[in-house]
């Protein structure tokens, strides 16, 4: 009985000394997490919109262009008759002049009766100086936008009863130039699709060609390469809201089929 009794003082004596050492055992506390992600609602569903540009042809065309100045005119001159000259301005659309190969100015001498001589300037260049026979004649020139002609005879000297007349006729500019078309596109992006774009991209069917195909967005290249045989898809960069600006170009002939774009937005 002493020996059950001393064990139990033992224990009581050890839980003391445990409690007086660690003291009572309470669990941490529990806080919840802390969520700093926002909710964000999901994206409604993906959509296109699809741009049909149809199919895009580039060719360059090779043209010759007549204009005609004066259908006829008569320049003289005489000591006592005075002179009658002839001077004109032609101009020459800046588009053909960027495209030019040759240009040539025309005329014909319908009548003359070679009493003086007759001058031909073109851009204070001269093209002729002397006496000319019936006929026509044709000199190659360089255009400006802006072109003067100057035609007058000298005088008939000592030949007092008549002056020196050229009668001309069919007074003209040929112009031998190469048309070359870039097709160019306009489509427009609402706000609304803008603001839930995903991408956009343009797709093409290369049917044929001879050389590099470059494509122009918004006045930026984004395609400037030999297509390959098939279907090709380009991304469109930098789209803007509003209006947006597309060009096909080339140096050769190319032929595109089933161009379109496609606009990939949420709704």
């Amino acid at each position: 009985m002493d020996e059950l009794y001393a064990f139990l003082f033992a224990g009581l004596f050890i839980l003391l000394m445990l409690f007086i050492f660690f003291g009572v055992y309470q669990p941490a506390p529990y806080y919840p997490p802390k969520n700093n992600i926002t909710n964000i609602t999901p994206p409604g569903n993906l959509t296109w919109k699809i741009i049909d540009l149809g199919d895009i042809s580039i060719s360059k065309q090779n043209l010759r262009k007549r204009e005609t100045i004066s259908e006829s005119y008569k320049v003289s001159n005489g000591l006592f008759f005075g002179e009658n000259s002839y001077r004109a301005s032609y101009r020459v659309d800046k588009k053909i002049l960027d495209n030019l190969e040759k240009a040539s100015f025309s005329y014909s001498v319908k009548d003359s009766n070679i009493y003086g001589d007759l001058k031909i300037r073109f851009n204070n260049q001269t093209l002729h100086e002397g006496k000319q026979m019936i006929g026509k004649y044709s000199y190659e020139v360089e255009l400006k936008e802006e072109n003067i002609i100057e035609i007058r005879t000298t005088s008939s000297g000592w030949k007092i009863w008549a002056p020196s007349v050229y009668l001309l006729s069919n007074i003209s500019m040929d112009l031998n130039y190469i048309l070359q078309e870039y097709p160019r596109y306009d489509f427009y992006v609402s706000n609304y699709i803008y603001r839930n774009l995903k991408k956009s991209e343009i797709i093409f069917d290369f049917i044929e060609g001879e050389g590099e195909l470059a494509i122009t967005f918004n006045n930026e290249t984004i395609y400037e390469e030999f297509p390959k045989t098939g279907i090709s898809i380009v991304e469109l960069i930098n789209i803007r809201e509003n209006k947006n600006e597309i060009v096909f170009s080339s140096e050769k002939n190319i032929k595109l089929e089933n161009v379109k774009i496609r606009l990939y937005y949420y709704s």
